[in-house]
C-alpha cells in the first residue's frame, strides 16, 4: 500500500511539472503548478516556497541576476518533491510507528 501511495504521489508531482511544461506559455501556468505543489506537499511545501523565495531573492539582490520563471518553478517543485517525500513517506510514518509504539507499551 505504501509503494502504491508513493508511486501514486510522485506521478501526480510529474503530472503537475508536465501541466506547467505544456503551458508555459499560459500566465496562469505557473500559478496553477504552484497550487498544486502546494496541495501535495502541504504543510512543508511552504518552506520549499520559501528556499525558492530566498534564492530568487539572493541571487536578485546579491548578484544582480534575476532568474526565469522556468528556473524559479523548476526549483521550487524540486524543493516541494523533497519535502513533501519527507512528510507523507519518512516523518508522518515515523511519528505514527513512535505512537502506537507508545500506546502498545503503556496499555496494561
Amino acid at each position: 500500500m505504501t509503494r502504491v501511495a508513493k508511486i501514486g504521489w510522485f506521478v501526480l508531482c510529474l503530472l503537475v511539472l508536465l501541466y506547467y511544461a505544456l503551458n508555459r506559455n499560459n500566465l496562469d501556468a505557473d500559478i496553477v503548478a504552484c497550487y498544486g505543489l502546494f496541495a501535495l506537499s502541504f504543510p512543508l511545501g511552504w518552506a520549499g516556497a520559501a528556499a525558492t523565495g530566498w534564492l530568487v531573492f539572493g541571487l536578485d539582490r546579491f548578484c544582480g541576476y534575476t532568474a526565469p520563471k522556468d528556473f524559479q518553478l523548476i526549483f521550487f517543485w524540486l524543493m516541494a518533491v523533497w519535502f513533501g517525500y519527507l512528510q507523507w513517506f519518512v516523518l508522518l510514518p515515523g511519528a505514527i510507528r513512535m505512537f502506537k509504539e507508545k500506546r502498545n507499551n503503556h496499555v496494561a
